[in-house]
């Protein structure tokens, strides 16, 4: 049926699940606009009420957002953008229905914005009247009403996949640089891709393309390049990884008859293989197409690492610290826990 998530993600309870998404999202803003994150939270029906009317007879418009430059190093930064309160709760309130859609058509090697398995077999969001609390904790938000995992319960088993290909004997690793991955995303690209995987939710698609249209930055002239999306949302990280699906069908597709191991985090591909012409052939794979998505490649990065050469891709791509803290976090749990049972002992 024509537009059927349309219908959910404008639902009052729709809607609801945007702004509780929304506001667990603000606590990480580059820059913390309280007031008005208070103030939305006050008056959330009357909000979302007007929200959906306006959705309802096609009178929503995007708002301005708010760019910040954040540091990028010592010497660069890097674009930020502070999107408005209600322009953030009606996108989460689309992704929060498309997710699973677009989820089914990932392969398993892609470990950036996959929707949550232990509610895979069901409705997406268990009915609950905890949406009509307008501050919920950010515990019960990511429980009861985030559709994806965390990056930081996805970003380990990407790094655990990479030790993994190693340890088999895929001693190479492709790896090309995207420059500029957000600022460059070309968005009649990510409308058609959109298009090609949602066909049916036109007016989905409308919204979400409009707003990002609005948030381009404008030329000096006056012009709005159809390119780049913000930085600084989850939002647009969920775009961004949408827009890789073009990564995924390639290599899952050679993955079928070519030894290889494909895992992707975002705009983080990386491709191993076990034979040097293999994995020149993916470096080839790999960069055309990142031209095809009218994206720039920074040749100087674009290279081939042998684990057998120094322990390349060891040396890369693996902080061995991060096993150290997670050693020491063991030992300091087990000696709590020790402490626990000699207290209840006394």
């Amino acid at each position: 049926m024509a537009d059927e998530l349309w219908e959910k993600a404008i639902s009052l309870d729709g809607l609801r699940a945007g702004w509780h998404l929304t506001r667990a999202e603000t606590r990480s803003d580059f820059i913390q606009d309280y007031l008005s994150v208070e103030s939305f939270g006050y008056n959330l029906n009357t909000q979302i009420a007007e929200i959906r009317r306006q959705l309802i007879t096609d009178a929503f418009e995007p708002r301005t957002p708010i760019r910040v430059e954040v540091p990028k190093g010592p010497m660069g930064i890097r674009p930020g953008t502070l999107l408005p309160i209600s322009d953030r709760t009606v996108l989460y309130a689309f992704i929060k229905e498309i997710a699973p859609v677009l989820d089914k058509l990932i392969p398993p090697g892609v470990y950036s914005y996959r929707v949550k398995e232990k509610i895979a077999k069901g409705e997406l969001f268990r009915e609950s009247d905890a949406l009509d609390v307008p501050f919920l904790k950010k515990d019960t938000i990511q429980a009861e009403i985030d559709p994806t995992d965390a990056w930081y319960s996805l970003w380990p088993k990407f790094n655990e996949k990479t030790k993994e290909a190693m340890s088999t004997g895929y001693r190479y690793l492709s790896v090309s640089d995207i420059s500029a991955y957000f600022e460059n995303i070309n968005l009649p690209i990510l409308r058609d891709i959109f298009m090609e995987n949602i066909p049916s939710e036109q007016k989905i698609i409308n919204v979400m393309m409009r707003c990002l249209e609005t948030w381009t930055v404008k030329t000096e002239h006056g012009y709005r390049p159809l390119r780049g999306i913000p930085q600084g949302s989850n939002i647009c990280s969920f775009l961004g990884n949408t827009y890789s699906l073009a990564f995924d069908r390639q290599f899952s597709k050679m993955e079928e008859s070519v030894d290889i191991k494909y895992y992707r985090y975002m705009d983080d591909v990386r491709i191993f293989s076990k034979d040097y012409a293999i994995a020149r052939r993916c470096l080839f794979d790999m960069e055309r197409i990142i031209r095809k998505l009218h994206l720039n490649v920074q040749s100087a990065k674009t290279k081939i690492l042998d684990e057998k050469l120094n322990t390349e891709i060891t040396n890369s791509l693996i902080d061995t610290r991060i096993d150290r803290l997670k050693s020491l976090r063991d030992i300091l749990g087990d000696h709590k826990q020790k402490a626990k049972i000699v207290a209840e002992l006394r």
